[in-house]
C-alpha cells in the first residue's frame, strides 16, 4: 500500500469522515425542500405575473388556470412532505449520534422555539397531514384587477389560494395551528405562508449545519489537511 492508499484508508475509515457525511447529509435533506420550494414559487409567481393579454384569461381556456391549480396543489403536497421528512429524519440524526449531550439539549430548545410553540410552522406541518390523510384542500384561483398609471391599462394580480372554511372543518389541527388558521382574514394565500415557511427551514438548516461543523472543528480541520494530502485525486 502507497502512501496515498493509506492516507485515503485514514480518511474512510475515520470519525471525521463520519461527521463529514453526517454534514452532507443535512445538505442532501435540505436540497430536496429547497428544490420543491423552487418549483412551487416558480408556478404560484407565474400565474400571480400573468399579463392582462395571456390567453389563460380567455373564458374558453378555464381549463388551463385549473391545470395550473392542480399542477400547484401537487407542487405543494411535495414541499410539505420533504419539509417533515427534512425536520423527522434530522431529530433522528441527532438523537442517534447526540443523545445525552449538551448539544442534544440545545437541539431540543431549538426544535421548541423554532416550530413547536410557531402557529405557521404548526399549521404547515397540519397540512402535510391534512393532505396526506384526508384529502386535498379546496383551492381557488382569485384575481385582482386594478388600474394601471397609463390611461385604460389594467393590472391583474392572480393568486391561488386555500379555503379556510374547509380547512376548518378538519378536526386534526392542533393549537398553534389554529391560532395561525384563527389570525387569516382571508382565504389563504399559497405563496407568501410557504415562503415564510421555507425561510424559518433555511435558517434551521443553518444553524444546525453550523453548529455541528462547529462542534467537530478539529476534526474537520484534520480532515481537510488530509484531503489536501492527496491532491486531485481527491473529489
Amino acid at each position: 500500500m502507497n502512501d496515498q492508499q493509506d492516507i485515503a484508508k485514514r480518511i474512510v475509515t475515520s470519525v471525521a469522515y463520519r461527521i463529514q457525511t453526517r454534514i452532507e447529509f443535512l445538505f442532501s435533506t435540505f436540497r430536496i425542500f429547497d428544490a420543491n420550494f423552487g418549483e412551487l414559487k416558480h408556478l404560484l409567481e407565474t400565474f400571480r405575473d400573468a399579463e392582462p393579454e395571456n390567453p389563460i384569461w380567455n373564458i374558453d381556456r378555464r381549463y388551463e388556470i385549473d391545470a395550473m391549480g392542480q399542477e400547484a396543489m401537487r407542487r405543494l403536497h411535495n414541499l410539505l412532505a420533504s419539509a417533515k421528512t427534512l425536520v423527522d429524519l434530522v431529530r433522528v440524526m441527532v438523537n442517534s449520534h447526540y443523545d445525552g449531550t449538551t448539544f442534544h439539549d440545545e437541539y431540543l430548545r431549538e426544535i421548541k422555539t423554532r416550530f413547536a410553540d410557531d402557529p405557521l410552522t404548526q399549521f404547515v406541518h397540519g397540512l402535510r397531514n391534512y393532505m396526506l390523510h384526508y384529502g386535498l384542500p379546496l383551492t381557488s384561483a382569485e384575481m385582482e384587477i386594478k388600474a394601471g398609471e397609463a390611461e385604460g391599462q389594467l393590472s391583474i394580480t392572480s393568486r391561488f389560494v386555500l379555503n379556510l372554511n374547509a380547512l376548518a372543518e378538519w378536526d386534526g389541527w392542533n393549537g398553534p395551528a389554529k391560532t395561525f388558521l384563527d389570525a387569516q382574514e382571508s382565504d389563504l394565500d399559497i405563496l407568501p405562508f410557504t415562503e415564510q415557511y421555507h425561510a424559518k427551514i433555511q435558517s434551521y438548516h443553518a444553524w444546525i449545519q453550523a453548529r455541528i461543523a462547529e462542534l467537530h472543528a478539529d476534526d474537520l480541520r484534520w480532515l481537510d489537511e488530509m484531503r489536501g494530502k492527496l491532491g486531485p485525486r481527491i473529489t
